[in-house]
């Protein structure tokens, strides 16, 4: 009788180490199982932004220079101003994307004289100019929106004393702001420089803001 009991003993333990180890090996299976459902979601999160990359506006500026114009009735071009002639910031934009860019808007600083050492741009306007949409491919309209026409300044005799002495410099900056299809936000930017001593118009700063944007930014939303 006893060897019966103990026999029955050692068969339910038996179950229950066979039971558990069961229950172990499911849920062992149950949390593979929703790691391989977290990575299948990173992979597709990671396709989802890839495909957004891939496929959202790039805006960049092309040509950016200071232009002078002698009189009221002459044209503009990229040359070096004489005292008290006309000199402006002039560019265009490219959308380099796939994808328009939408609600493109504008900052600038229209071009003035600041030592030729220094390296620190004017500061940011407040002001944002609305400028509508970018389609791609495409140059964005030729118009006193981005050449500055209405924001020229005039040399005086002191600032081309100082200008022509390698003293001062002429620099201006803009700064673009635009959305994509998805509702995020993006901005490029570039200061433009022109010292006497090297005869042309050179890139000053430039840069654009970090993948991926700011995400459903207010001004991106429908």
């Amino acid at each position: 009788m006893r060897s019966f009991e103990a026999l029955n003993l050692f068969m339910v333990s038996l179950g229950l180490l066979v039971a558990i180890g069961t229950l172990r090996s499911i849920e062992r299976q149950v949390e593979i199982a929703g790691q391989q459902i977290e990575i299948a979601k990173q992979q597709i999160e990671d396709a989802r932004d890839a495909l957004r990359l891939e496929q959202r506006p790039w805006l960049r500026y092309e040509r950016p220079v200071i232009e002078v114009r002698a009189n009221d009735t002459s044209g503009w071009e990229e040359r070096d101003p004489e005292a008290g002639e006309r000199f402006r910031g002039s560019l265009q934009v490219r959308n380099a994307g796939k994808t328009p860019a939408l609600n493109v808007r504008l900052m600038s600083v229209p071009p003035t004289l600041i030592p030729a050492d220094d390296d620190e741009l004017p500061a940011e306007p407040e002001e944002e100019e609305w400028l509508g949409a970018v389609g791609t491919p495409a140059i964005f309209p030729d118009d006193d929106r981005l050449r500055q026409n209405t924001e020229s300044l005039r040399m005086l005799d002191r600032g081309f004393s100082e200008y022509s002495s390698h003293s001062m410099k002429i620099v201006f900056w803009t700064k673009l702001y635009y959305c994509d299809t998805t509702g995020h936000r993006h901005w490029t930017q570039i200061g433009v420089a022109r010292l006497s001593e090297a005869g042309r118009s050179r890139i000053e700063a430039s840069s654009v803001s970090p993948d991926p944007g700011e995400p459903n930014h207010p001004d991106c939303q429908n």
